[in-house]
């Protein structure tokens, strides 16, 4: 299974949505209401865990987290590493 579909899963399972095609892709998971903000920091924790990474504070912005589509980009990046 690839980067998205695991984040998809998870936001998915966290989420009060009926079907994971209402997850978007390219917009924020905040400003769309699919997570709030203690959502979006569990989240944050699940990547970590999941993927072996650490997150550093100044990492957690707009541009790696602001949607599915830049997670999973920063998170390619970070294995990478």
């Amino acid at each position: 299974m690839n980067i998205e579909n695991i984040l998809l899963d998870k936001v998915f399972a966290m989420s009060d949505l009926d079907d994971k095609n209402e997850i978007p892709l390219n917009k924020s998971l905040l400003d769309q209401g699919v997570l709030d903000s203690l959502g979006i920091l569990e989240l944050i924790e699940y990547i970590e865990e999941k993927w072996n990474i650490k997150i550093e504070d100044e990492e957690f912005n707009q541009d790696n987290f602001g949607s599915i589509n830049k997670m999973e980009k920063f998170i390619s990046a970070k294995l990478k590493k």
